[in-house]
Parts: structure tokens; C-alpha cells; sequence
């Protein structure tokens, strides 16, 4: 028996009805999931403090999902926790400007759904260095891979700090997301078993 590859035909998120980002004075750095264990890195709470101690005035945090136990570590007032799917995706993601994928450091998804909706709306991604991430993600041209929480704090200081990084970030994330597209999943994987 021929094994091939598992791949999503499914588009995340259509290209062409994409919103435009909502303006705002701060960085916005955001994730969306369900609050399951294993979708939120219980370090959270220290990259959020850690940046909140030097750049507060500059960053905005905004959570959907986020497990209560990881919130309560965080209050402040530039961290907005919303309940799963109070918002649509498409919605949350036009006021987030960096997607921060910032899973259990254990955790290997094959292809996050969330990563490639968050890149067609024009995000960056900071994210760990495992599993389909490696695939969704250019390091160093359309967001981060990291390897521990000093990258994952370097990074969004990194995007914080250097606007014209994050409007280069920004495009690249947008152009490396058209490859996510149903026509395009489905022209590679017809490719692939011809």
C-alpha cells in the first residue's frame, strides 16, 4: 500500500475577502485557539511580562481562548483575554499585527490552520521551531522560528522595535500565503501523485 502525504484542501481563509487591519498606535500581538492544554505554552505569562517591563507603551496583547489559569498571570491593562470564537477569526485577526503561535513547547501540528490564516491577513508568525511550523514559516522573511522563550521574547521585541521589519514581514506573510489557497493545494497535490 502507497502512503502519501496528508494535505488540507481546504482553504483557511480567502484571499480576496481578507480585511484590512484596524490602525492603531501599539504593536498588536495576538493568538487565537481553543483553550486546551497544549495549544498555549504555559510560558506565556513571562514573555508577556517580561516585554511588558520595557516596551508597555508600545504593545498590545489580545488572546482568544487563552486557558483562565494562563490569563490570571497576566493582567495588565494592554492584555485583552476574549472567550473562544467571541469574535470571527477574520474579525480578531484584522486587530492583531503579529501572530504570536506560541504552543506547548512539545507540541508538533503537521499544518496549523491558525498559522496560515494569520499569514493571508498579513502577519508575521513567532512561533516554535517544530513540526509544520518549520513548513508554514521563513525564518527571517515572513516571522520567527524559535527554539526557546529568550527567541520568542528577542523576536517580538524584534517586531516591536523595527517597523519597516515588520511592514517587510508583513508582505512576505501575505505573498507566502497564496501558496495556502485551495487551487494552489490542489494544483501540488495533483503534482504530486501524477
Amino acid at each position: 500500500m502507497r502512503h502519501y502525504p496528508r494535505l488540507q484542501l481546504e482553504s483557511p481563509i480567502n484571499p480576496e475577502t481578507v480585511i484590512a487591519k484596524t490602525p492603531s498606535k501599539r504593536i498588536r500581538i495576538g493568538m487565537h485557539s481553543l483553550p486546551s492544554m497544549d495549544k498555549w505554552n504555559k510560558d506565556f505569562p513571562e514573555v508577556v511580562n517580561t516585554i511588558n517591563q520595557t516596551h508597555k507603551d508600545r504593545v498590545a496583547w489580545d488572546f482568544m481562548g487563552m486557558p483562565r489559569h494562563l490569563a490570571a498571570k497576566m493582567r495588565s491593562d494592554n492584555v485583552c483575554v476574549r472567550k473562544e470564537f467571541s469574535l470571527p477569526v477574520r474579525d480578531f485577526l484584522a486587530g492583531v499585527d503579529v501572530f504570536l503561535f506560541f504552543v506547548s513547547w512539545n507540541r508538533e501540528e503537521a499544518w496549523a490552520r491558525s498559522v496560515a490564516e494569520a499569514m493571508t491577513t498579513g502577519c508575521p508568525i513567532i512561533t516554535t521551531g517544530k513540526g509544520g511550523n518549520r513548513d508554514q514559516v521563513i525564518h527571517g522573511n515572513t516571522g520567527f522560528l524559535c527554539e526557546d522563550i529568550e527567541d520568542v521574547i528577542e523576536n517580538c521585541i524584534s517586531l516591536i522595535e523595527n517597523a519597516k521589519l515588520l511592514a517587510a514581514m508583513r508582505s512576505n506573510a501575505m505573498r507566502f500565503s497564496r501558496q495556502f489557497t485551495s487551487d494552489s493545494v490542489a494544483r501540488r497535490f495533483l503534482e504530486f501523485i501524477q
